[in-house]
């Protein structure tokens, strides 16, 4: 069994020969989790943190395209995570993923893992990506919502600040 955990990610795919390895990347299909809240199946936080899944069924702070952290419509799926990478309160918290992949991996293949982003309008300071994923073969469980001690095999570093709140952004690794 494989599991992915990742760092700030809104929309996922894991290539090997044009085929997505991420169970449920696109968060189309939901289950309901409490009363007018909506949930990705197959999908999960290995910590604490709270991420938040914007969906057009949702309750109104969670729906789209209108919602607490501003306006945003979907990318080509009919919802999008929310996770949090920096809190002055908390600068040690981060908000993560996960789900178990499609299938295993293979040893000495090449994957591309790829992921749109968009900054939300809420945010008053513009973020340095900093995205990674993690495989595993074992689920990842930690009760803190603090950096996961894990070191990413693909890790998406830009130098450069994103800033763009209107158009969902493609970013990629190998």
């Amino acid at each position: 069994m494989k599991i992915l955990a990742s760092i700030y990610c809104i929309g996922f795919c894991l290539f090997l020969n044009g085929q997505n390895l991420i169970r449920n990347g696109n968060f189309q299909d939901t289950i309901q989790y409490a009363i007018g809240y909506n949930w990705p199946k197959f999908w999960s936080s290995p910590t604490n943190g709270s991420p938040d899944y914007f969906h057009s069924s949702n309750i109104l702070e969670q729906q789209i395209p209108y919602n607490r952290n501003g306006y945003q419509f979907a990318k080509d799926f009919p919802g999008y995570f929310g996770l949090g990478s920096y809190s002055k309160n908390t600068p040690n918290a981060r908000e993560y993923i996960q789900a178990k992949l499609t299938r295993s991996l293979k040893q000495d293949s090449s994957y591309c893992f790829s992921a749109y982003i968009s900054l939300a309008d809420s945010m008053h300071y513009a973020m340095k990506v900093s995205l990674g994923a993690y495989f595993s073969n074992q689920k990842i469980s930690s009760t803190r919502p603090t950096n996961l001690l894990v070191t990413p095999q693909i890790e998406i570093l830009d130098s450069v600040f994103f800033t763009d709140k209107i158009n969902w952004v493609l970013i990629s690794g190998k």
